[in-house]
């Protein structure tokens, strides 16, 4: 595969972070697969940014709002 996915991955401290840990997940199954992962979310809090980066992701911080 060579392609280049994003995924639209949001957190919030009400809702936790679940939906970027499946997103992380489906990402390595795509890396494995030979496409290059984006996530892109304004909702990060807390660790999840550097959580992605040591994912080796790459990280598209939207405007909140």
């Amino acid at each position: 595969m060579n392609a280049v996915v994003a995924l639209r991955a949001e957190a919030a401290p009400a809702t936790g972070a679940g939906h970027v840990v499946r997103c992380l997940a489906l990402a390595e199954a795509l890396r494995a697969r030979g496409a290059r992962c984006l996530l892109v979310g304004a909702q990060l809090p807390g660790a999840l940014p550097d959580w992605i980066a040591a994912a080796g992701l790459d990280l598209l911080r939207l405007p909140s709002g």
